[in-house]
């Protein structure tokens, strides 16, 4: 890569950054990279990647939702309007709510990350992130989530898919607008959910942080690691708090990847497996 495009792309994400801390609640479950991965392998013939790659990313926009303003944000994005296929009218608002269908925690990729198997349980990146925890002892339970959730990604990449980076920034830069005019029909519109201000807002900002970390993943090893850990130099301090120091940071994203890298792609198959039994 020419020296210009590495800077570019690092200025990308530095502005990127900025723009998504809009609200500091961050924690997800899969990563967004690993949730493209599974939709792409759930809906292998779906012709739009864009908006099924962005479907199954969005559900997570309800971090960046002021709770004051849209208190149910993560009930509804993940248990209340799981199944939005009887409201989609085109060929991309379908395979926005197929993407979109992937990620619920009730019974999709979440599930696995959160709750595991139906009987019960910690899910693969809560117990993950539960021994991360105990080996960097002021590491934030959230946090030690986090970072857990960029390692798979980072797996992912570089044993599943090299190019899930770009996967990732395009669909948050080129989702069709009807995505979001599919979610307004539904979230304010018909379910009186939030005001139209505070989804366009949320949907914004989470695009924003995705275009951000797409551009830090897509990077070549170890570019894509070391622009990860600044990344979350930068959320520990604005979300958390936290002063971490990039190398420290460097060390407890390799040992997430440590702790991931021998049986994380196990239960994401299994996941995808689950996921298409329910379909």
């Amino acid at each position: 890569m020419r020296r210009d495009g590495l800077k570019r792309q690092l200025e990308v994400l530095l502005l990127a950054t900025a723009l998504a801390f809009a609200n500091p609640s961050l924690v997800y479950a899969w990563g967004s990279a690993t949730h493209i991965y599974i939709a792409d392998a759930v809906f292998p013939q779906c012709a739009d990647k864009v908006n099924l790659h962005y479907g199954s990313v969005a559900p997570d926009l309800y971090g960046r939702a002021p709770p004051d303003r849209w208190p149910t944000a993560f009930q509804d994005t993940h248990y209340n309007y799981i199944d939005l296929r009887g409201c989609a009218w085109s060929p991309a608002s379908r395979a926005f709510v197929n993407g979109w269908l992937t990620h619920n925690e009730l019974w999709g990729a979440d599930r696995s990350a959160h709750v595991g198997k139906p009987s019960g349980g910690s899910g693969y990146v809560i117990e993950k992130a539960q021994l991360l925890k105990s080996l960097f002892r002021g590491l934030d339970p959230d946090f030690a989530h986090l970072v857990v959730e960029a390692a798979v990604d980072l797996l992912v990449k570089e044993n599943q898919d090299p190019g899930i980076g770009n996967k990732l920034i395009r669909a948050a830069q080129s989702r069709s607008p009807q995505d979001l005019y599919l979610l307004a029909s539904v979230l304010v519109l018909g379910g009186a959910r939030t005001d139209l201000g505070t989804l366009v807002w949320a949907e914004l900002a989470h695009r924003a942080f995705l275009i951000g970390y797409g551009t830090a993943l897509a990077l070549p090893t170890p570019f894509d690691r070391l622009a990860l850990a600044g990344l979350f130099v930068a959320l520990a301090r604005e979300a958390y708090g936290t002063e971490i120091p990039l190398g420290e940071m460097l060390v407890a994203l390799m040992a997430a990847d440590v702790l991931c890298r021998y049986d994380y792609l196990p239960v994401i198959t299994q996941t995808i497996e689950d996921i298409k039994t329910q379909m």
